[in-house]
């Protein structure tokens, strides 16, 4: 991957997050992590990011690994994979670091695409709905449980060219589907886990 390929932040490497960054950084894309927890980054530091389960181990190189006050702008395309009670936490250190054609996907669980919406703008955030399961292990490791897969969209509903290339690029981690009704899948997922529950 040449360097004048955009970047991805992972802020929150947790089950998704560092799961999501590791595949990618496996595929050879330029890949930022960043977490808040300090026995995790330090871990990651330390020995790397060791990702096990359904396809066995790897232990990915990452361009950066940083606790949340060390992110440096600018930032292009910021997966955020945060829990939702951290999303305005993390937005508050990503907001002012975004290129204005910068944009974050949120791989998390909820309706946290609104709450980004809201502080970012409805066109440079992209929702998801999130098909696949991984777990923290504990400090600098993660398993993937499933293949899984990605439904990604933007919030008001468009599907452009950038969205199309994210999708691809995504899909070196993740399988991906672009759709125009990313909030019947979110909404979806949200019934079927009470259902769950």
């Amino acid at each position: 991957m040449s360097n004048d390929v955009e970047c991805i932040t992972v802020v929150g490497a947790g089950g998704i997050g560092g799961t999501v960054a590791a595949f990618l950084a496996a595929a050879g894309e330029r890949v930022t992590v960043v977490d808040a927890s300090v026995s995790h980054i330090e871990a990651i530091r330390s020995r790397g990011l060791l990702i096990d389960g359904v396809f066995g181990e790897l232990r990915p190189s990452f361009q950066q690994i940083l606790y949340p006050t060390e992110l440096k702008g600018p930032l292009e395309i910021v997966i955020l994979a945060v829990k939702s009670q951290h999303t305005e936490e993390a937005l508050a250190t990503i907001a002012p670091l975004l290129l204005d054609r910068g944009v974050i996907i949120s791989l998390q669980n909820g309706l946290n695409a609104m709450r980004i919406a809201e502080v970012m703008g409805t066109e440079r955030t992209v929702g998801a709905m999130v098909h696949m399961v991984g777990d923290y292990a504990g400090p600098g490791h993660v398993t993937r449980f499933t293949e899984g897969e990605f439904y990604i969209g933007q919030v008001d509903g468009r599907i452009s060219e950038r969205i199309q290339k994210i999708a691809t690029r995504l899909s070196r981690a993740v399988p991906t589907h672009v759709g125009e009704n990313i909030w019947g899948y979110i909404w979806a997922k949200q019934i079927y886990n009470c259902y769950l529950v």
